[in-house]
């Protein structure tokens, strides 16, 4: 039981002083913000989607974002109305790593890395989703800097978390 400790210390011990280092920034830029611990959330996989029971810190930022902070990666969900994601411009955000996709249904992909980006408008149009999700996918422990930057990309685009 004792190297089990040792195991989760040493895999949560990195994630949750990036939590700390990340709240602080965030308090700084005088965002408001609340974080728990989340568990069973689903990760894709090549293609597969796969459950992951282990708890993982997850940050709202409200009205903006959630940023969750898992062992091997980070990620950012927000969602925008249907209405107003038609007029977007994709390539404001093109340097990121990211999917979208329907909220009603979230195994509706609008884009990911297999899609083409042109393609996202459309696919959007033709669907009976009210609104829209989108994922970015992050590094492990990414530099702090490029989350503020794109939070605040994500305050211009005027999404939303609830």
């Amino acid at each position: 039981m004792e190297n089990t400790i040792e195991i989760l210390n040493d895999i949560y011990k990195p994630v949750y002083e990036y939590l700390k280092c990340l709240l602080k920034a965030l308090k700084e830029l005088n965002y408001d913000y609340e974080w728990k611990f989340c568990n069973n959330h689903s990760i894709r996989k090549d293609n597969q989607w796969i459950l992951e029971y282990y708890p993982i810190p997850l940050v709202t930022v409200k009205d903006i974002c959630d940023i969750g902070i898992d062992i091997n990666h980070i990620f950012i969900e927000c969602k925008m109305k249907k209405e107003k994601i038609i007029g977007f411009e994709w390539k404001l955000i093109s340097d990121y790593n990211f999917d979208v996709y329907g909220v009603e249904d979230y195994l509706n992909d609008f884009y990911n890395s297999s899609l083409k980006l042109d393609d996202i408008t459309e696919r959007i149009i033709h669907s009976n989703e009210n609104e829209i999700g989108i994922e970015f996918q992050l590094r492990f422990l990414e530099e702090k800097s490029i989350i503020l930057e794109l939070i605040k990309k994500l305050e211009f685009m005027g999404t939303f978390i609830l």
